[in-house]
């Protein structure tokens, strides 16, 4: 008799799963959109939007300040609609972050040993200081290759401004 019951719910739990519709492994809570959505979840994000090739679109500011913070293979934003945030953040690379920032970026007091994978679109002022880990080189190089709207502040330009006065 335990065996049938066993069974029974089993079966009962499967109610929720509808044939046809939606993508399968979801239906099941497994697969890539769900590890991607648990991440999101993990870290407080909220309102997102996950598109067909998986990428996310974040639909307000990302501020992963004060955390230790890894994106894993299966994270790619592509854009934020507002400021994405890295302050005094424990964080290795930025491979996976947001291609697109329509607000400001923020790299303050990172972990960070280079800066590939940063935006390559803001819409607004970036700030690049007390890395230190990241050369005048390699804040020339994202600059170069960025699109950036706003001013960009980082901690050479802050220290050769003092030296100036």
């Amino acid at each position: 008799m335990n065996k049938m019951k066993i069974v029974k719910e089993s079966l009962d739990q499967t109610k929720t799963f509808t044939r046809g519709e939606g993508d399968k492994l979801s239906n099941l809570n497994i697969g890539k959109i769900q590890m991607i959505k648990k991440w999101l979840d993990d870290f407080d994000v909220r309102q997102y939007t996950i598109n067909d090739d998986l990428s996310i679109d974040a639909l307000n500011n990302l501020d992963f300040s004060y955390d230790t913070i890894e994106f894993p293979k299966y994270i790619k934003f592509r854009k934020v609609i507002g400021d994405f945030r890295l302050k005094h953040t424990d964080i290795s690379s930025l491979i996976g972050g947001p291609e697109i920032v329509t607000g400001s970026f923020y790299c303050i007091n990172t972990t960070l040993d280079s800066l590939d994978g940063a935006p390559i679109e803001i819409y607004n002022d970036c700030n690049i200081y007390d890395n230190v880990n990241i050369t005048p080189n390699e804040i020339d190089k994202f600059k170069n290759t960025s699109e950036i709207n706003g001013n960009v502040y980082d901690s050479f330009k802050i220290s050769h401004q003092y030296e100036d006065i």
